[in-house]
């Protein structure tokens, strides 16, 4: 017996591949099965279009959710577009400027400007034992070290990146950016180290506002959709996706919501489940 068509969501860090690294042979082998299956994929990432590494966007795709949520596209259409009013912009920066310790990435659909983290040894900070997020935060800031906020020129802003050097300051962060939109803390194996990242959107956008979108336009009910996840940024899509599948190094918050909990990314996790869920 066939399986029904199903649609299937996929974060990239920590869900698809550590950042940094690319996809394993086994998890692009399981949704290449999964889409010859007639599955659809939908790549749903806290990166914009441009920030999507190669080896991930190679594995084929029937659409995308960027910005957590930011912007949705389907078949080279634009469904949506959620971008920061400019006051909006200015503060939270002036917000996040006044928060000691605290350094930012202002994410654009053409690239992102971020705060002089000159005196930061990112090495040691992205040495594994912070969550998908903050390494990924901390790798964009390496492979961009001329992208500073200096060079910004008034860019539509998706969403605005953070982490703090300390836990109390995370805490003020949090404090004065929540009037100014939605906020996100990751804490992932952040119970080790001070260090913290979030990040922020406009209000009411988040990856299960799109992944409710794109089953809409594919004419399918959230029912028949699966969702894989190891943020609190895709708390809402799994929540809202008919099983959502936290992965193994995912955050406790986000396994204790979801439907299912696999295997680790470094395990290979998203192409188990797939097998076990039939879908490959």
């Amino acid at each position: 017996m066939t399986q029904a068509r199903r649609i299937l969501f996929f974060d990239i860090d920590g869900t698809l591949a550590m950042p940094g690294d690319d996809p394993s042979e086994a998890v692009v082998s399981a949704m290449r099965s999964a889409r010859r299956k007639g599955h659809l994929l939908i790549l749903s990432t806290g990166r914009t279009e441009e920030m999507v590494p190669a080896a991930v966007e190679q594995i084929g795709y029937d659409g995308y959710i960027y910005s957590a949520g930011g912007r949705s596209v389907v078949n080279g259409v634009e469904l949506s577009s959620h971008t920061m009013e400019p006051a909006r912009v200015r503060a939270i920066v002036a917000a996040l400027q006044d928060v000691e310790g605290c350094f930012f990435t202002m994410e654009c659909r053409q690239g992102s400007y971020h705060s002089d983290v000159s005196a930061l040894n990112l090495t040691d900070l992205g040495d594994g034992q912070g969550s998908s997020e903050l390494l990924r935060l901390v790798q964009l800031m390496k492979d961009t070290p001329a992208r500073l906020i200096s060079r910004y020129q008034g860019e539509d802003v998706y969403k605005i990146s953070f982490f703090c050097t300390r836990r109390a300051y995370m805490d003020k962060a949090e404090a004065v950016l929540s009037p100014l939109g939605k906020v996100v803390r990751f804490e992932g194996l952040l119970a080790v180290s001070e260090v913290c990242a979030g990040e922020i959107t406009a209000p009411g956008i988040d990856k299960g506002r799109s992944l409710r979108e794109i089953c809409a336009y594919f004419g399918a009910p959230v029912s028949q959709s699966v969702a894989f996840g190891d943020s609190m940024n895709d708390a809402e899509m799994l929540t809202a996706a008919g099983i959502g599948v936290a992965m193994g190094n995912a955050e406790q918050r986000l396994k204790a919501l979801s439907d299912r909990v696999c295997e680790r990314c470094q395990e290979d996790g998203v192409a188990k489940e797939l097998e076990r869920l039939g879908l490959c």
